[in-house]
């Protein structure tokens, strides 16, 4: 069975998390709170894994399919779609930056905004 996005939306909450599948390994995981995820499950060098696509209904259940095709793609070029995730998705910050350097920048990011504090 196929998911459609009726069907999508109207998924409740259990007091479990549980999967629907939808087709070639998608699904969409419900969670106690009501969150409804989907995950792509694929094997690499025999391995089982599972690649996020992001949470309905931010991510439709037409671009989860995208997604997944894509997915399916670099599996077929030798791309793991796990890691090929993690290094397009932007850094935050060094490792090794400091919340002094951190503060410091954002202070002089918001400096701009301020207004002076009038005197009663």
């Amino acid at each position: 069975m196929t998911l459609t996005d009726s069907k999508t939306r109207a998924l409740k909450p259990k007091e479990k998390a549980y999967r629907v599948t939808d087709a070639q390994s998608l699904y969409v995981q419900v969670t106690p709170s009501g969150g409804k995820h989907w995950r792509f499950n694929y094997t690499l060098q025999g391995k089982q894994r599972t690649l996020a696509l992001g949470s309905y209904p931010a991510v439709s259940l037409l671009a989860a399919r995208m997604a997944r095709d894509n997915a399916k793609l670099q599996l077929q070029q030798g791309i793991d779609p796990g890691s090929a995730k993690k290094a397009e998705a932007p850094s935050v910050g060094s490792p090794t930056e400091t919340f002094g350097a951190v503060a410091v920048r954002w202070f002089k990011m918001n400096e701009s905004k301020w207004v002076p504090e009038r005197q009663a």
